[in-house]
């Protein structure tokens, strides 16, 4: 019974160390980023994901990030990613433009926050007419989300109003506590989560519409059973331990609904 026993243990540590290293001999996938936020946010808010993701697959997974948004779709261009953890309107561009295949989208809602002094005399969106509002890259959804919520009002950039591109939401926000802009448009988590010494001093004056979560997308070159194992085990991500604390609420499939209310907003890439 114990040469049964220490026969049983030696095949458990034999069949562990042979897992590790086809683990460790796998080539990294590479998921990419979109510069939702900084870095580091970035890490953190996705750490258990990436490692959940590790575990499923039995193969390492390396997240990247560009320093912007204008070089992220660039190197997505180039081929430089293996998945893409992008914008929707990105991810529908990617789709029909260089063939990445959709996986999964994230369960939450994208929507922006418009952000005044607290002293300020705007009292809705309207009363942005002749005034600056600061956003981040027209390669954002929110910024492209923005833009049609001033058109419905009649607002136009460069005509009754002026938009001033700022590097990011939050750059965005000190732009107005600084006094260099009117309004800032924000992301909701940002603005949830800004230091009260800061928030303090602001206040909401609107809230934008609504658009779908992010998009994960694969490169052509992975195969397809691969690419089906990722969306499996991305979509059962809400039931584990870090997936029940998701920043974006877990994952579920992008419907074609969804995917084609991207298209007009995809020539922003062009």
């Amino acid at each position: 019974m114990k040469k049964f026993i220490k026969y049983l243990l030696i095949s458990f540590i034999f069949l562990a160390l042979s897992s590790q290293q086809l683990f460790a001999k796998s080539e990294p996938l590479v998921l990419a980023f979109f510069p939702y936020v900084n870095p580091s946010k970035i890490l953190i808010h996705n750490k258990g994901m990436r490692q959940f993701l590790e575990t499923e697959l039995n193969r390492p997974v390396t997240i990247v990030m560009a320093k912007n948004s204008k070089t992220y779709v660039e190197n997505m261009k180039k081929n430089s990613y293996d998945l893409l953890f992008s914008p929707p309107h990105l991810g529908r561009y990617s789709e029909l433009k260089y063939g990445y295949k959709n996986i999964v989208m994230t369960a939450n809602n994208i929507q922006g926050y418009y952000i005044v002094r607290k002293n300020s005399k705007l009292k809705t969106l309207s009363d942005l007419k002749g005034k600056k509002i600061a956003m981040a890259s027209p390669l954002t959804i929110v910024h492209q989300i923005a833009v049609d919520d001033f058109k419905k009002l009649g607002l136009v950039n460069g005509e009754n109003m002026t938009i001033s591109v700022i590097k990011n939401h939050m750059n965005s926000i000190f732009s107005v506590l600084k006094g260099f802009n009117d309004a800032a448009l924000t992301g909701v988590k940002l603005w949830k989560r800004l230091p009260q010494k800061y928030k303090k001093d602001l206040r909401l004056l609107a809230k934008s519409s609504k658009t779908s979560g992010f998009f994960i997308m694969g490169n052509s070159r992975l195969d397809d059973s691969l690419i089906q194992k990722i969306q499996t085990s991305l979509l059962k991500f809400h039931t584990s331990t870090d997936g029940k604390n998701y920043l974006f609420k877990g994952f579920k499939k992008i419907d074609k609904k969804t995917s084609q209310s991207m298209d007009k907003y995809i020539s922003v890439f062009e």
